[in-house]
């Protein structure tokens, strides 16, 4: 870990965890800026469940933020597995593809921005679960899992990519609906 994900995000996520363990909804940090609205910094994303998980068992540290990255690195390759499963390709090419995403530039290179990992990692668990979802005509078990990762990223992920999020799924939206007009699938 390097830089801003130790001089920031660790600081960041040190004060509303021990806010939280102190009994303390983190609305105002004193400590920061001569004091500004913590609540409302998206940055910060309080709502991310990992804060509250944390906070329940320890305290940040740079050892607590260093597993993190780890872990958000496995789930994040994980979830590109699960994006690769979608289009129906065989399992050795999803492993390998995982691989290849936790290995990739975008999440070893940026060990110092936590927000910008986090919302890479979620980025292909919330586009493969709404495939899932156009797939399977919006049953309840898709969109329920649509919704908990399309929440994981907006509360935990840098802004930028969920509204680049926005954008891709209204695009695969319109396509689907195209498709299925063109079938003349009226069920559908």
């Amino acid at each position: 870990m390097q830089y801003d994900a130790i001089d920031v995000f660790l600081s960041w996520r040190f004060y509303g965890s021990e806010s939280l363990q102190q009994g303390i909804v983190p609305i105002w940090n004193p400590y920061q800026s001569g004091g500004y609205p913590f609540f409302a910094d998206l940055q910060y994303a309080i709502w991310n469940p990992e804060l509250f998980i944390v906070s329940l068992f320890t305290r940040y540290n740079a050892t607590t933020i260093q597993i993190l990255y780890i872990f958000y690195i496995v789930i994040g390759g994980l979830g590109f597995r699960y994006l690769l499963k979608q289009f129906k390709l065989e399992d050795k090419i999803t492993f390998y593809g995982g691989i290849l995403f936790m290995l990739s530039g975008v999440l070893i290179g940026h060990g110092q921005s936590m927000v910008s990992i986090l919302g890479i990692i979620w980025l292909p668990w919330a586009i493969g679960s709404y495939l899932e979802v156009l797939d399977n005509n919006f049953s309840f078990k898709t969109g329920v899992k649509f919704v908990l990762f399309s929440f994981l990223m907006l509360s935990g992920g840098y802004q930028a990519m969920s509204i680049m999020l926005f954008y891709l799924l209204l695009t695969l939206a319109i396509y689907h609906f195209i498709s299925l007009v063109k079938s003349r699938n009226k069920k559908a």
